[in-house]
């Protein structure tokens, strides 16, 4: 009998021990079997099953302890303020109960549905993979498998597959292995960065995919960036990570050749730099052997549109001649300022302000030098050289430079060294685009970038070559209408560069300025023995002037710098009544700009331009003028 009792009494005991010991492990968030199936701590969600015989565990084994702690907590107190709801007003306990059963129910049924696709990628994508590593690498751990949803979109959510200890990382047999069966499992769909990491007993290969250019580039998403460059760096688009791709005319190469196949969006990309250079006062010169290329310049301020091989021919000569002028401009102004001693202001060669930028749009290069060629042929006078005069300024003005500020933009579908005229003239492109380009076309154009990039099929994607560097980029999508609307939103050209805005071909320049519509009795331009440009005949009531007499013209521009105006002799000194010198006018521009007056200028790259009229008035208003009562001579320089 005593016997009997004692085991009840340790059997009462064991039972009230491992009640208790049951009670402690659900207060502290433990497992309640007091065996652990993951290896989840108290602080850290698990990763793992432990043990063969642990089968496959409920996503509840996989929290962390004081997860588990906060939840059977409250559900014990949400018990106990239920009941006690009940006995002191049971009608707004059950209403509260049953709003907060809805409200737990409809946030599971959301969060259902935002987590159907995660559901779906694990079931789909995941867990297959999971199971072939499993077969090369059969002790990887559970959840060893991490492939977010954005894996093959967002380089910085890499692919983690976590090996075990016993994994050597990139030196292991199976290494090779297990990034092909991960590649070909996830099918990436570009170019893909992989590197094995090994810390301790963690072993992880990492795979992420190159970065990539947007897939779009709208006028809003590079407004900014447009404003933000410089009239030498035109804008291209973006590459990875929305960086800003330029053209750099001083850098880089002051041409630029695009070599693309039909369909490829040459004119999508030349639009893009034609309507940053119209938007900055420069003079476009489109070459269009089509007609109808961009239809959109017609009619803007300093557009000159060739379509005949006549006005190719002609306004090529004309430009090659407007280039000899401004360096010989250019040599002028560095020996004045040199013989001077104004050693502090002598600019760099490519900083002479010879005149506004002039872009020279050559569409179809492989079609126009072929009409530019046939062009003379039917044309040339007895005697003269076989090859095309136009052809031969065309190269003129490729190996002009930078310093002349004449930029080409080339265009064609296969660029060969006859397309530019000749091999030498088309080393003067650092700067090349291509895009569904063969590898025929990047051996002749890029030879020394190796490997050939893969061509891509998303539109608007180019490769931008500069020296050995090559750049994938997202090209910036103008409409016709915004590129037209764009460019009419800056700064007017000036009308200064002395060709006709009808022919194209060379005028006085005074006449260059003249944009206005041909009255319909005006005289038809004399034609231009071939090679050389022809005079326009101007409708007005002054006389025929020779071409002796308009070359030696004093160019009268709108817009000038200071040092132009000094040596223009424009503006009178009132103490002297002579014509103010350089030193004068900057030193009385400074002062004034310092009493927070002056004259109101324009900035172009580096050069501050200032209207001639305007300079003018304000030369003659200022307080020392009032003070001598003295007017200076508008036209004291002519």
């Amino acid at each position: 009998m005593i016997t009997m009792v004692i085991r009840f009494m340790l059997w009462g005991v064991r039972i009230m021990a491992r009640f208790g010991a049951l009670c402690w492990r659900f207060a502290i968030g433990q497992p309640l079997s007091g065996q652990a199936r993951t290896n989840a701590t108290w602080i850290r969600r698990g990763t793992a099953t432990l043990g063969d015989d642990a089968g496959d565990p409920f996503p509840w084994s996989y929290l962390p302890g004081w997860e588990k702690m906060l939840i059977r907590w409250g559900v014990v107190w949400a018990t106990v303020v239920y009941f006690v709801g009940l006995a002191v007003a049971p009608v707004l306990t059950n209403v509260a109960a049953v709003v907060l059963i809805g409200a737990f129910v409809t946030w599971r049924v959301r969060r259902y549905r935002q987590l159907k696709p995660l559901r779906e990628h694990q079931r789909e994508l995941v867990e297959p993979l999971d199971r072939t590593l499993r077969e090369v690498v059969p002790d990887m751990v559970r959840g060893a498998v991490d492939v977010p949803l954005t894996y093959d979109e967002n380089h910085e959510t890499p692919v983690v597959i976590t090996l075990p200890d016993t994994f050597a990382g990139a030196a292991d047999s199976r290494a090779d292995q297990v990034r092909n069966i991960v590649a070909a499992k996830l099918a990436f769909s570009s170019k893909v960065n992989y590197r094995f990491e090994s810390r301790g007993l963690v072993s992880r290969l990492i795979m992420s995919v190159v970065p990539q250019p947007p897939r779009k580039v709208t006028y809003d998403d590079i407004a900014d960036a447009f404003e933000a460059a410089p009239d030498t760096a035109p804008v291209i688009g973006q590459t990875a990570g929305r960086r800003i791709v330029s053209a750099d005319f001083r850098a880089d190469s002051p041409h630029v050749l695009v070599s693309a196949g039909s369909g490829g969006g040459k004119s999508v990309l030349n639009r893009t730099i034609i309507a940053q250079h119209l938007h900055r006062g420069g003079l476009a010169v489109m070459l269009d052997v089509k007609f109808l290329s961009h239809m959109w310049m017609r009619g803007l301020p300093g557009v000159i549109y060739c379509r005949t091989p006549e006005m190719i021919h002609n306004v090529l000569i004309s430009l090659a001649e407007e280039g000899k002028r401004r360096f010989t401009e250019a040599a002028n102004t560095l020996d004045e300022q040199l013989m001077g001693g104004q050693d502090d202001e002598v600019p760099d060669d490519d900083d002479i302000d010879v005149g506004p930028r002039v872009l020279i749009v050559a569409e179809e290069m492989n079609a126009t030098i072929t009409r530019l060629t046939d062009y003379w042929e039917q044309t040339r006078p007895k005697g003269s050289k076989k090859r095309s005069p136009a052809v031969e300024a065309l190269n003129d003005i490729l190996f002009m430079g930078r310093q002349a500020r004449m930029h080409v933009l080339a265009v064609g579908q296969y660029m060969t060294a006859n397309t530019i005229g000749g091999a030498a003239a088309r080393e003067n492109f650092a700067t090349r685009c291509l895009t569904r380009a063969t590898q025929n076309a990047w051996n002749m154009l890029a030879p020394q970038i190796k490997p050939i990039p893969p061509a891509s099929n998303i539109q608007g994607r180019w490769h931008i070559v500069t020296g050995d560097k090559v750049t994938e980029t997202q090209v910036a999508f103008l409409s016709p209408r915004e590129a037209r609307k764009y460019a009419r939103a800056g700064i007017e050209y000036d009308g200064s560069v002395p060709l006709s805005p009808t022919t194209g071909e060379a005028t006085s320049r005074e006449d260059a300025r003249d944009t206005s519509p041909s009255p319909a009795n005006e005289a038809a331009p004399e034609p231009a023995p071939p090679g050389r440009p022809a005079l326009r005949l101007v409708a007005d009531n002054t006389d025929t002037q020779t071409e002796s007499e308009t070359d030696n013209e004093k160019p009268q521009r709108r817009y000038l710098t200071l040092p132009e105006a000094g040596r223009e002799q424009f503006l009178m000194d009132p103490r002297t009544d002579k014509p103010a010198s350089y030193a004068q006018i900057k030193k009385a521009v400074q002062r004034a700009r310092e009493a927070g007056d002056g004259p109101e200028f324009v900035k172009r790259g580096k050069n501050v331009l200032y209207e001639r009229e305007s300079l003018r008035i304000w030369w003659e208003n200022r307080p020392i003028m009032r003070m001598t009562g003295t007017t200076g001579k508008s036209e004291g320089g002519e």
